[in-house]
This record gives structure tokens, C-alpha cells and sequence, in this order.
């Protein structure tokens, strides 16, 4: 059975809220300067990692100039969204797109 296609991105301005598991959210937009900005908050499960890597993978898609993902609400991950954000920046690396992480409390990132 295929996978069902990932939502498609907010326009400019307009918020993408796209459906996860209790207590998580995941919401994606283009910006007006060409750029995709996800922002992702809650308790992030195995399944919540799952519709992170497909909008991560639908945002690199489009070939912005920039993805940033903002996960400063976020309250803790299951150790499979690590993953994910690895293969979305090597992904980026590749396609030659910036990716940026803001997570000032360190949920995603090994910097302390």
C-alpha cells in the first residue's frame, strides 16, 4: 500500500497545521522571502517523527533557500527524530540548501 502524499505546503504567509500524534504539533510555511520555516512542539513520538521527516522532505522539495526548523516548544523526542533530522540535513547538504535548527534548549542539537 503507498504512503499517503504529505500535505502540501502553506503559501506565503499562511500556516500549514498538518495532524500528529496527542500532545505534539507540527506546523509549515513558506515565508515571503523564499524560504520554508517548520515549527515543531510537544512530546515528539515515533509516529510525530514520521510526519517531521515527510514535511522536512516536501519542504527541501521545493528548493528553497532556506528550511528552518524551530523546535524551541518542543518537550522531548523519541530517539528516531534524530534520525530524521540527519538524513534532512545531509539531504539539504547535497541539494546545497541551508537548513537551520533553532533549539536553544538543545532537544535536537548535541551542542550543550
Amino acid at each position: 500500500m503507498p504512503s499517503p502524499r504529505p500535505a502540501p505546503l502553506a503559501a506565503a504567509g499562511k500556516v500549514l497545521s498538518v495532524p500528529t500524534g496527542a500532545g505534539a504539533r507540527i506546523e509549515a510555511r513558506h515565508d515571503t522571502m523564499g524560504g520554508v520555516i517548520i515549527t515543531v512542539g510537544g512530546d515528539l513520538g515515533r509516529n510525530d517523527a514520521a510526519v517531521l521527516s515527510r514535511q522536512l522532505h516536501t519542504a527541501l522539495e521545493t528548493t528553497p533557500s532556506v528550511v528552518v526548523l524551530n523546535v524551541r516548544a518542543v518537550t522531548g523526542t523519541d530517539p528516531c527524530v534524530h534520525e530524521v533530522l540527519a538524513v534532512a540535513q545531509d539531504r539539504a547538504r547535497t541539494a546545497n540548501i541551508a537548513l537551520h535548527v533553532v533549539d536553544p534548549h538543545h532537544h535536537l542539537t548535541d551542542d550543550q
